[in-house]
């Protein structure tokens, strides 16, 4: 996953460290290798880190990797169905994001 918001909706957090407008992107590798089990404990390490608490255990089953970037390039032989803001794009097998800090000025009123 690829962001620069963290709170999903229904309050889930992904990307705990993700600021908005600070000019970076956040990512997260998700591993569920260990099945129903990997996703079990997946589940746990993403309600934990909506209460601010992380698991940095290495033996885990399920886990979540994070990164920061300014331009993140991501690659999976065979494709892999992708999203963009949660609509369906289809089948990638190679994705590029890049954020440009300071391009969107928002003024309210």
């Amino acid at each position: 996953m690829i962001g620069n918001c963290g709170r999903l909706p229904g309050g889930i957090t992904l990307l705990p460290d993700a600021v908005i407008d600070d000019g970076v992107l956040d990512v997260a590798a998700v591993d569920t290798r260990g099945g129903l089990a990997g996703w079990a404990q997946l589940f746990g390490e993403v309600v934990m880190q909506g209460f601010g608490v992380r698991s940095e255990l290495p033996a885990k089953i399920g886990r979540i990797d994070h990164a920061k970037a300014r331009r993140v390039r991501v690659r999976v032989e065979g494709g892999e169905q992708a999203q963009v803001d949660g609509d369906v794009i289809g089948q990638a097998v190679e994705l590029e994001a890049r954020v440009d800090p300071g391009a969107l000025v928002v003024r309210s009123g």
